[in-house]
This record gives C-alpha cells, sequence and structure tokens, in this order.
C-alpha cells in the first residue's frame, strides 16, 4: 500500500482522472488453471458502459507493483490492453 508506480506507456493513456487504465476490485478477477477471467459491469472500471468478460492468459499478465489489479482498456471498452496482477503465491 502506498507504493506509487506507473503504467506502462504502451497500456495507458492519458492520466489516473481520465485514462483508459485503473485498479479494480478483486471480486471482478477469478484466477483459473487457464489464468484470469475478468467480469466487469458499469461502475467497476470508468470506460466500462455494459458487462464485459475477459480472459487472461497469466503468461501475458503484467506485474503489478502495489499488490493490486489494474485493467486497462484501449482503443475502447471491448478491447483488453494490459492486466496488471500481484504475484500469485502456492
Amino acid at each position: 500500500m502506498g507504493v506509487k508506480w506507473k503504467y506502462d506507456g504502451y497500456c495507458c493513456n492519458g492520466d489516473s482522472k481520465s485514462g483508459d487504465c485503473q485498479m479494480i476490485s478483486t471480486r471482478n478477477v477469478k484466477i483459473t488453471n487457464q489464468g484470469y477471467e475478468i467480469s466487469l459491469g458499469p461502475g467497476d472500471h470508468r470506460l466500462i458502459t455494459r458487462p464485459h468478460h475477459f480472459t487472461m492468459p497469466q503468461s501475458e499478465a503484467r506485474r503489478s507493483k502495489d499488490e493490486e489489479y489494474h485493467l486497462c482498456l484501449y482503443p475502447t471498452e471491448d478491447t483488453l490492453r494490459c492486466f496488471y496482477a500481484p504475484d500469485m503465491s502456492y
């Protein structure tokens, strides 16, 4: 907590108030054998206007530096550009 870091330039357009990257709740993410299932509805991310379900292999997720989940949508809310996840522990 309190860790300051920036999203990768490729992932995020804009700033923390109006950009396409934002922290999302752990309740929106389910860890599976295939990686991550991400379910979002209006209010879960500033760009989401209708329900979405994304999947992301663990190998394609970027490492979150604050132990939270973050999602970047670009160029539209239909396109998952980057997903940041905390390290998985087993």
